[in-house]
């Protein structure tokens, strides 16, 4: 198998220049799998899932004092480090 970065910007092991099946091939190699569809959309993603960190109650929101809204910060309190 090829190495993973070439030149003028192609690169196997993150699917940059060159095409998805031999991205496939190069990641087949080393016992993985591509995180992306064909497509380019990720594999297993789901839409209809939120971001736990949207949830005020989630542990981290909880520990850190934050509101939500993915990572916390503002209006939640004191921060506990």
């Amino acid at each position: 198998m090829t190495p993973s970065a070439l030149p003028g910007g192609r690169c196997y092991r993150y699917g940059v220049g060159v095409l998805y099946a031999d991205h496939r091939q190069y990641l087949g190699s080393m016992g993985l799998e591509p995180e992306t569809n064909p497509d380019g959309s990720w594999v297993g993603f789901e839409p209809s899932k939120t971001n736990p960190l949207d949830d005020p109650k989630h542990p981290f929101n909880t520990l850190v004092g934050g509101s939500g809204g993915g990572g916390g910060g503002g209006g939640g309190g004191e921060t506990v480090l």
